[in-house]
């Protein structure tokens, strides 16, 4: 088991052999680095100007409502257009859009800039998902995923730690000057792209959502992949947007420091996680994995935050809600494979789209459970679900009847 692991972890800068990739992740790096660290700067600029909690947290209300809906259409677009051109106008758009906020006054008009600037991620990333197939091969398919996978989280604690220094530096303003030249580099970076430079299908983005739809409805393997990455994510985030509410009920002792380190354990179970899952096989066992990964990370926050507080072991249960983000490596790496190249940009939109609309919606129930039980054992119940589907989907093939391993032939 310590040699597997060993080798997974090895194996995830494979992939970085293939030129284009090696650009689309240094990209992945400064584009995203500018993404949260921008979200930093933003929310300070409008808290300095309004003191409205209300306003400053609608700067992370803007940045995830092009997800939904309209986001869908957008990511379409990586379809029609060349990958490379897409990727890049959209980082232009958002290096531009950060840029103008420095020269303008009213808050309302910072949102708006917010919310244009977020319409060009849901064309970057379903583009770029749907370029990655194309650019490494499918043995190191899994390995890309697992990187660009553990970027992400990294980017994401360095993005708010560097957001949070560059204020304290140079102010909110320079700092969004900064956090438009990361863009900008990215740009450059996929400029140099040697794929991605022809365009896709001439069908509009109706019908590329059509066609979309139909491809991961009828097949059960996307199905099942969905199924799991959906229901998993959505139920494990409960715990992660009760964080300030667990922390201030049940560890006072230590005060609001708390609230940091228990997020941060969030990220750093998905990176242990994606290091060491698989990523290689059948598909029927890539989705297996991804199953057992929810299990056991629904299963380990669940007996933690059941715990009579004040629970100081808490950093467990986040530690293993971050664990289940790790599945969608395995069920990604399905997904990608069986998606059709001409609406795998369409796809992948749909499927960010049911992730992030899942979790708004059940950190919206999670807050109301957790006024009638607590924070702590409203994260508990809320993973019973996942629980139950990620059982279902480990012990039923897609498609196919009970099949428990060891006794089912």
């Amino acid at each position: 088991m310590t040699t597997q692991a060993s080798t997974r972890t090895g194996a995830l800068f494979r992939a970085l052999v293939h030129r284009d990739f090696r650009l689309l992740w240094s990209a992945q790096i400064l584009s995203e680095l500018g993404d949260w660290a921008a979200r930093v700067a933003l929310g300070v600029l409008v808290h300095n100007r309004t003191g409205s909690k209300l306003l400053t947290a609608a700067v992370t209300a803007v940045s995830l409502l092009p997800w939904i809906g309209i986001g869908q259409a957008l990511a379409a677009l990586g379809d029609r257009f060349a990958r490379r051109s897409v990727m890049v106008a959209a980082d232009l758009v958002r290096a531009g859009m950060f840029l103008a906020m420095i020269a303008v006054e009213p808050v309302w008009l910072l949102l708006v800039l917010a919310f244009i600037g977020a319409l060009a991620t849901p064309p970057f990333e379903a583009a770029r998902a749907a370029f990655i197939p194309e650019i490494v091969s499918e043995e190191r398919y899994g390995d890309a995923l697992a990187l660009s996978n553990i970027t992400y989280q990294v980017v994401l604690v360095l993005g708010y730690t560097a957001g949070g220094g560059l204020v304290a530096l140079v102010g909110p303003e320079w700092a969004l000057v900064v956090n438009a030249a990361t863009f900008g580099l990215s740009a450059v970076l996929l400029f140099f792209l040697e794929g991605g430079r022809i365009g896709g299908m001439a069908a509009s983005v109706g019908a590329s959502l059509r066609a979309a739809v139909r491809t991961i409805w009828g097949d059960p393997y996307l199905r099942r992949a969905a199924g799991i990455a959906t229901i998993g994510a959505s139920c494990a985030i409960v715990a992660e947007a009760l964080v300030v509410v667990y922390a201030r009920e049940n560890l006072r002792g230590v005060g609001d420091g708390a609230i940091g380190i228990l997020a941060g354990t969030v990220p750093l179970g998905t990176i242990l996680a994606s290091a060491l899952v698989r990523r290689h096989g059948t598909h029927e066992d890539l989705l297996r994995t991804s199953a057992l990964v929810v299990f056991l990370g629904c299963a380990g926050g669940a007996a933690w935050f059941l715990i009579e507080p004040p629970n100081f072991w808490a950093v467990a249960g986040f530690f293993s809600i971050g664990v289940v983000f790790a599945m969608v490596i395995p069920a990604y790496a399905v997904v990608g494979t069986r998606l059709p190249g001409e609406i795998r940009a369409s796809a992948f939109g749909l499927l960010q789209g049911l992730l992030l609309g899942g979790q708004a919606l059940a950190s919206i129930a999670g807050g109301g459970l957790a006024i009638l039980v607590g924070p702590g054992p409203a994260s508990a119940f809320a993973l019973f679900p996942a629980l139950g589907y990620a059982l279902f989907a480990f012990l039923v093939p897609p498609g196919g009847k009970l099949k428990i391993p060891g006794l089912t032939r």
